[in-house]
């Protein structure tokens, strides 16, 4: 993943995993921005993303408008396909798939952010961890033009 990352740069642009302060730093512009609520951040973020009790409309990968409901916890929406989990125009930073972030809970364990489509309820603002050979999570990256 990181390999992966680090080949979009080239010499007009860096790209990195996003880092720990940096994914904070999302949360809180988009609470300075009013998007977001501080209670839809640090309290309950299922009114904005893809968590087992949130119920709205996304596009699935055939291009039909189908109805993701309460209580499913099954279901990842293809990203980017529901405006329900959009803030800021960035889509799915709560719930829908964990993030990797640059950033370490031990010698053995990795962050992640943002919550899960699997999760009944869950945190957008909340840190998790898990082996990092764990292969069923996303990353968000950085780009810095030069």
């Amino acid at each position: 993943m990181y390999t992966k990352c680090k080949n979009l740069a080239n010499e007009n642009v860096e790209t990195n995993i996003i880092w720990t302060n940096q994914w904070d730093r999302t949360l809180m512009w988009l609470i300075e921005s009013r998007d977001k609520t501080k209670e839809q951040i640090c309290v309950d973020s299922t009114s904005w993303g893809n968590f087992g009790n949130a119920e709205f409309k996304y596009i699935n990968d055939n291009g039909i408008e189908v109805t993701k409901n309460k209580g499913e916890i099954n279901t990842r929406i293809p990203t980017g396909n529901a405006e329900y989990t959009k803030a800021n125009n960035i889509y799915d930073l709560a719930g829908n798939a964990p993030e990797w972030v640059m950033g370490a809970y031990s010698q053995y364990n990795r962050i992640f952010r943002g919550g899960a489509y699997y999760e009944a309820t869950d945190l957008v603002s909340g840190y998790i961890y898990n082996n990092p050979n764990v292969i069923a999570y996303g990353f968000r990256v950085t780009l810095y033009i030069k």
